[in-house]
């Protein structure tokens, strides 16, 4: 009896340390997402998971300028200077959401300067894309008045409809952590599906990096003494990129 009383603290001792284990090993909101998309989308699934989020990561940039990139002529063109905005996903043909803390604007790639601001909101925190449901809304991250949660999905019906909350499974509904390297959304991946963009720490700067066949590379060679951050890389066609730049 006396030598199981002493056992007992460190039973409890090695119960506690695996219900530890069990936290740290229950997948994050962004890993969730990704699994949901692979599976019922069926996009992203090579990805390897080579981009990670380390704690002493700065946090999520913002711009900057809103540029073009021909991955075939390796030309740059500036869609809007000074947009001091982030997360652009392709909206309707032809044209770009992005975000600013103004709410969520719709640009158009052959006449950018017709921008306009298709929802005010100064919560939005993030687009996700569009192909989520069949009327091709655009669905985001909002932040969230509820305790326990930081962000919520919601969706933007095409029209001009206002937002609802998105319903893609109760797991994703509520959002408790975000990490945007590690999030693949439907406009990171070419139409192949051979090749993932991203964006990654490295050397104390954001740059755009492409994921394919397990190996990543970057996507604008650093040169020396260049002071530039390039964040949130989207496809627009089979051969350019849209993305944000901070200088």
């Amino acid at each position: 009896m006396n030598r199981l009383l002493k056992l007992l603290p460190l039973m409890a001792m090695l119960l506690f340390c695996a219900s530890l284990f069990g936290m740290e090993d229950k997948p994050g909101w962004t890993a969730k997402f990704n699994g949901w998309c692979c599976k019922n989308l069926g996009y992203g699934c090579g990805a390897t998971g080579l981009i990670t989020t380390r704690k002493s990561d700065p946090p999520r940039p913002k711009g900057g300028d809103l540029e073009i990139f021909d991955m075939q002529t390796h030309q740059v063109n500036i869609l809007w200077k000074d947009c001091a905005c982030w997360s652009p996903i392709p909206a309707a043909p032809g044209t770009l959401a992005v975000l600013s803390n103004a709410g969520i604007w719709i640009v158009p790639i052959a006449k950018p300067d017709d921008r306009r601001l298709l929802f005010p909101a100064e919560n939005v925190t993030e687009l996700l894309g569009r192909g989520f449901t069949s009327d091709g809304a655009i669905l985001f991250l909002r932040s969230s008045l509820a305790l326990d949660c930081k962000f919520e999905t919601w969706a933007l019906p095409p029209g001009g409809s206002a937002p609802v909350k998105a319903s893609l499974a109760p797991e994703l509904a509520c959002v408790t952590d975000f990490n945007f390297q590690s999030i693949i959304k439907p406009a990171q991946v070419s139409e192949s599906h051979r090749t993932i963009l991203a964006t990654l720490f490295h050397h104390g700067k954001f740059e755009i990096v492409q994921e394919e066949s397990g190996s990543l590379k970057p996507l604008f060679p650093a040169e020396t003494g260049e002071d530039v951050d390039r964040f949130d890389p989207v496809w627009i066609n089979t051969s350019s990129i849209a993305f944000v730049v901070s200088r």
